[in-house]
């Protein structure tokens, strides 16, 4: 009777499994020779040269047959010294890498911002991409504290959507004109509030003056009767809730109180204003 095929102990050793889920052949071969390292995702972080002309953070253009010659520096860095370069990608005008060298395959020294790569063959006609490891300074531009995710602005963040700042709350008002002043720079809407009005021995009378004067102190710009345009009487003397809900496309308000009591001095009122942007 035939036994089933089974496989060996030995024959399941010569795999591994990759963290990956693959499988690799398992072997204690001695590799000789060169091993080709694609530097091509490197660490952004540091200085690359690039020809002139590209976008490198500075120039590294043809200068010998095993020479290179670096200038063009960014700010903050001066120059560059052997141990700071990592490799060499040599390329040609077919855009062809025609050899890469590192530090662990080919000698390279600098002097007077000429890097020498012994045993390089370079071309006039080549191109260099030189990958060093010289760290860029960090300027804290793109820091998030949620890192990786995408940062947003608001152009009117809620806490100045709207304002509510109490303009007057005054007693026993002398006689004369008091002016209140309300900056629309930036609002669309404005609401006046006056109340616990009385005028004593006479009134106290309130009227709303807009102006849209450009570059001056809010109490020095020209201001235009708008009350009765704008609440649909002339003036108030008692308590009087007034809304504006229209876009007002002005700059200032002046909200003016006139005390007119015979000398009595006995005028009151409150004034608040509401504005929203």
């Amino acid at each position: 009777m035939a036994m089933p095929a089974t496989r060996s102990s030995r024959e399941y050793d010569k795999f591994v499994e990759l963290p990956d889920g693959s499988t690799a052949v398992r072997t204690t071969a001695t590799i000789s020779g060169d091993v080709n390292v694609d530097v091509s995702t490197g660490n952004v972080g540091a200085y690359i040269g690039k020809a002139t002309g590209t976008n490198g953070d500075f120039t590294a253009d043809y200068a010998g047959a095993s020479t290179i010659t670096f200038d063009n520096y960014p700010a903050g860095l001066s120059g560059l010294s052997a141990d700071d370069i990592v490799a060499v990608v040599q390329i040609d005008t077919t855009g062809a890498v025609v050899e890469t060298y590192t530090r662990d395959d080919a000698a390279m020294s600098i002097t007077a911002g000429v890097l020498t790569v012994t045993g390089a063959t370079f071309a006039a006609t080549d191109t260099f991409v030189v990958y060093t490891s010289v760290a860029k300074p960090y300027d804290g531009s793109n820091y998030d504290s949620g890192p990786g995710a995408d940062k947003t602005y608001e152009i009117a963040p809620i806490d100045t959507q709207w304002e509510n700042p109490i303009l007057a709350d005054v007693t026993n008002a002398a006689d004369g004109t008091y002016s209140y002043y309300v900056d629309m720079d930036g609002y669309r809407n404005l609401a006046i509030q006056y109340q616990d009005v009385s005028g004593g021995s006479g009134t106290a009378t309130l009227k709303i003056y807009a102006s849209i004067t450009g570059d001056v102190d809010i109490t020095s710009a020209d201001y235009i009767d708008v009350t009765t345009s704008w609440t649909g009487a002339a003036s108030y003397t008692s308590d009087a809730l007034l809304v504006m809900d229209s876009p007002l496309p002005v700059k200032y308000v002046k909200v003016e109180v006139v005390a007119s009591t015979g000398g009595a001095d006995d005028a009151d009122w409150f004034l608040l204003a509401y504005k929203q942007y």
